[in-house]
């Protein structure tokens, strides 16, 4: 995810290659994390939401 458009997708979780294409999972974050991301997957799938 990056806001000067060196990521796959934006802040908005839109896939900066595709109009109307979205990701909401772990596939945006840059590394796998140690921790479960459970809560933080459920914040980008409101952040998301908000913005649709």
């Amino acid at each position: 995810m990056a806001g000067n458009g060196d990521g796959v997708v934006g802040q908005d979780l839109r896939f900066l290659g595709y109009d109307n294409l979205y990701a909401c999972d772990n596939s945006v974050f840059p590394a796998s994390p140690c921790g479960n991301p459970s809560l933080t997957l459920a914040a980008l799938a409101l952040r998301l939401a908000d913005s649709l």
